[in-house]
């Protein structure tokens, strides 16, 4: 059976607000940033999701792009950012079975600027799929 491999898969930037996120997408997307959705819920309130137009295969380097096109927003934008509920930057990882030991860093530098976003860090890990030969059965 084939190993599968833990990897880094991107940082995502998801918002929430009780107000229209669209004009702080879309000032996000005018600075390299793509808009993955921006959505109204039934409740009132707001989400979007954005990520980097270019893929990085080290999370400290995805999560730099990422904070440099939010340091850039101003005035009525800024003020946007600052109203949201949650400012959160996702990355994701792929789970698997190699290499035993697996890590990742974040710089301390990348650590201060998203704490003086007041940005919460948050670390997805997505579980294998099953392929045919495990019949669906995650263990080996």
């Amino acid at each position: 059976m084939e190993q599968r491999l833990i990897r880094y898969l991107n940082t995502d930037l998801d918002l929430e607000a009780a107000f229209d996120l669209s004009p702080l997408a879309e000032a996000l997307a005018a600075r390299g940033l793509l808009v993955l959705h921006v959505r109204r819920w039934e409740s009132g309130s707001w989400s979007a999701r954005l990520e980097t137009a270019v893929p990085f295969t080290d999370p400290d380097a995805n999560l730099q792009a990422l904070l440099s096109a939010v340091e850039t927003l101003e005035g009525p934008l800024r003020s946007q950012w600052a109203a949201c509920t949650v400012r959160a930057f996702d990355m994701g990882y792929d789970s698997g079975h190699e290499p035993r030991n697996f890590y990742r860093q974040l710089t301390p530098a990348t650590l201060g600027r998203m704490a003086a976003l007041n940005a919460t860090l948050v670390i997805t890990i997505y579980p294998p799929e099953p392929d045919e030969s495990d019949n669906g059965n995650l263990s080996t």
